[in-house]
Protein backbone atom coordinates (compact mmCIF):
# COMPACT_ATOMS: atom_id res chain seq x y z
CA UNK A 1 0.00 0.00 0.00
CA UNK A 2 1.11 3.15 -0.86
CA UNK A 3 2.10 5.66 1.75
CA UNK A 4 -0.46 8.89 1.06
CA UNK A 5 -0.78 11.39 3.75
CA UNK A 6 -4.12 13.46 4.46
CA UNK A 7 -5.72 15.95 3.60
CA UNK A 8 -4.87 14.76 -0.01
CA UNK A 9 -5.18 16.59 -3.27
CA UNK A 10 -7.03 15.27 -6.38
CA UNK A 11 -6.99 16.78 -9.88
CA UNK A 12 -10.20 15.69 -11.60
CA UNK A 13 -10.93 16.27 -15.48
CA UNK A 14 -14.44 14.85 -16.15
CA UNK A 15 -17.29 13.59 -14.35
CA UNK A 16 -15.95 14.14 -11.00
CA UNK A 17 -16.14 17.66 -11.41
CA UNK A 18 -18.75 20.15 -9.91
CA UNK A 19 -21.98 19.67 -12.48
CA UNK A 20 -20.33 16.16 -13.24
CA UNK A 21 -22.31 13.16 -13.83
CA UNK A 22 -20.73 11.42 -10.71
CA UNK A 23 -19.57 14.71 -8.43
CA UNK A 24 -21.82 13.19 -5.84
CA UNK A 25 -18.91 10.38 -5.31
CA UNK A 26 -16.72 13.59 -4.72
CA UNK A 27 -18.96 15.06 -2.50
CA UNK A 28 -19.09 11.59 -0.28
CA UNK A 29 -15.94 11.22 -0.41
CA UNK A 30 -15.62 14.43 1.74
CA UNK A 31 -14.08 16.67 -1.30
CA UNK A 32 -13.46 20.39 -0.57
CA UNK A 33 -13.42 22.38 -3.78
CA UNK A 34 -10.05 24.33 -3.98
CA UNK A 35 -9.56 25.55 -7.76
CA UNK A 36 -9.52 25.41 -11.20
CA UNK A 37 -6.13 24.18 -13.00
CA UNK A 38 -4.28 23.16 -15.74
CA UNK A 39 -1.57 20.11 -16.16
CA UNK A 40 1.76 21.62 -16.19
CA UNK A 41 2.98 19.04 -18.86
CA UNK A 42 0.82 18.75 -22.13
CA UNK A 43 -1.33 15.84 -22.10
CA UNK A 44 -3.73 13.87 -24.33
CA UNK A 45 -7.32 14.11 -23.07
CA UNK A 46 -8.99 11.80 -25.19
CA UNK A 47 -12.89 12.04 -25.07
CA UNK A 48 -15.12 9.33 -26.46
CA UNK A 49 -18.32 9.26 -24.11
CA UNK A 50 -16.13 9.41 -21.73
CA UNK A 51 -13.11 11.67 -21.06
CA UNK A 52 -9.18 9.79 -20.77
CA UNK A 53 -6.59 11.61 -19.63
CA UNK A 54 -3.26 9.65 -21.12
CA UNK A 55 0.30 9.42 -19.20
CA UNK A 56 3.22 11.07 -21.01
CA UNK A 57 4.19 14.39 -22.57
CA UNK A 58 2.15 14.99 -25.69
CA UNK A 59 3.30 17.36 -28.09
CA UNK A 60 0.11 17.40 -29.80
CA UNK A 61 -1.89 17.82 -26.39
CA UNK A 62 -3.07 20.42 -24.06
CA UNK A 63 -2.46 21.84 -20.31
CA UNK A 64 -5.51 19.99 -19.82
CA UNK A 65 -8.30 21.77 -17.24
CA UNK A 66 -10.21 20.51 -14.37
CA UNK A 67 -10.75 21.00 -10.77
CA UNK A 68 -8.27 20.04 -7.87
CA UNK A 69 -10.05 18.88 -4.61
CA UNK A 70 -9.18 18.37 -0.71
CA UNK A 71 -9.73 14.99 0.25
CA UNK A 72 -9.59 14.78 3.87
CA UNK A 73 -9.17 10.98 4.96
CA UNK A 74 -8.66 7.35 2.76
CA UNK A 75 -12.04 6.98 3.13
CA UNK A 76 -12.91 9.42 0.60
CA UNK A 77 -9.96 8.56 -1.45
CA UNK A 78 -11.09 4.74 -1.52
CA UNK A 79 -14.74 5.87 -2.43
CA UNK A 80 -13.15 7.79 -5.88
CA UNK A 81 -10.27 4.63 -6.23
CA UNK A 82 -13.63 2.32 -6.58
CA UNK A 83 -15.08 4.91 -9.11
CA UNK A 84 -11.91 5.42 -11.26
CA UNK A 85 -11.05 1.38 -11.53
CA UNK A 86 -7.21 2.13 -9.61
CA UNK A 87 -5.47 -0.05 -10.77
CA UNK A 88 -7.04 -1.71 -13.15
CA UNK A 89 -8.57 0.95 -15.39
CA UNK A 90 -7.18 3.85 -14.64
CA UNK A 91 -3.81 4.57 -12.47
CA UNK A 92 -3.69 7.10 -10.03
CA UNK A 93 -0.54 8.60 -9.38
CA UNK A 94 1.14 12.17 -8.52
CA UNK A 95 1.57 15.31 -10.96
CA UNK A 96 1.87 18.21 -11.09
CA UNK A 97 -0.97 21.30 -11.81
CA UNK A 98 -0.84 25.20 -12.26
CA UNK A 99 -3.75 26.88 -11.12
CA UNK A 100 -5.62 28.84 -13.21
CA UNK A 101 -6.04 32.34 -11.51
CA UNK A 102 -3.39 32.60 -9.99
CA UNK A 103 -0.60 30.04 -11.40
CA UNK A 104 0.33 29.09 -8.09
CA UNK A 105 1.65 25.52 -8.15
CA UNK A 106 -0.32 21.91 -7.08
CA UNK A 107 1.19 18.80 -6.64
CA UNK A 108 -2.10 16.67 -7.03
CA UNK A 109 -2.83 12.75 -7.71
CA UNK A 110 -5.02 12.37 -11.22
CA UNK A 111 -6.26 8.70 -12.76
CA UNK A 112 -4.60 8.65 -15.85
CA UNK A 113 -5.96 5.65 -18.32
CA UNK A 114 -4.07 2.61 -18.86
CA UNK A 115 -4.26 1.88 -22.12
CA UNK A 116 -3.29 3.55 -25.33
CA UNK A 117 -6.38 6.20 -26.79
CA UNK A 118 -6.51 7.61 -30.54
CA UNK A 119 -8.66 10.16 -30.89
CA UNK A 120 -8.24 13.82 -31.22
CA UNK A 121 -6.75 15.44 -28.33
CA UNK A 122 -9.27 18.65 -26.37
CA UNK A 123 -8.31 20.68 -23.70
CA UNK A 124 -11.09 20.36 -21.61
CA UNK A 125 -14.53 18.03 -21.06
Amino acid sequence: MENVEYPLKVFVYGTLKRGGSNHDVMVRAGGTFMCEAKTAELRKLIVTYLPYLCDGHAPDGYQVEGEIFEIPEAQGLDLIDTLEGNGSFYQRRLDDFIELDSAKEHTAWVYYIMRDMDGEPRKSF
